[in-house]
């Protein structure tokens, strides 16, 4: 007889982690990838997560109401990006103008502060080190 389905189902590859369990508690909290449906008994089988060098992977053969996704489901869209022209005056130097790349001044380059120190305008003072850590 086939044992009635769990009800969130997931798909084979999805990461999922176990919990809930009863006899079992040490499983709770491990981590695994779904491999397939067991429709005999209505249990996922789950390729256990194991820690570098600990040997062959393990399997466990787990119900659905005893897994939850490890990671969040992808957005089903793309996200977009949207400026706000509401913004308090303020914040106005941050939007972009029409030729033009906005208010936001450009990160400062290494050559542009080396540059300067090689040409006097800042301090050529060696900073001195007291201690490595």
């Amino acid at each position: 007889a086939r044992a009635s389905w769990p009800e969130a189902s997931y798909a084979p590859g999805a990461e999922v982690v176990i919990e809930g369990l009863l006899k079992l508690p040490a499983f709770n909290g491990r981590t695994g990838t779904v491999d397939s449906l067991d429709e005999d008994t209505g249990r996922y089988n789950v390729l256990l997560d194991c820690p570098a060098g600990a040997g062959t992977a393990k399997w466990a053969k787990v119900k659905g109401d005893n897994l939850r996704p490890r990671l969040p489901a992808p957005p089903q869209f793309a996200p977009t990006l949207s400026v706000d022209s509401d913004l308090p005056l303020e914040y106005s130097c941050f939007l972009s103008t029409p030729g033009g790349s906005g208010g936001i001044p450009p990160t400062p380059k290494w050559e542009d502060s080396f540059g300067q120190l090689a040409m006097g305008g800042l301090s050529t003072t060696p900073l001195k080190l007291d201690a490595l850590l």
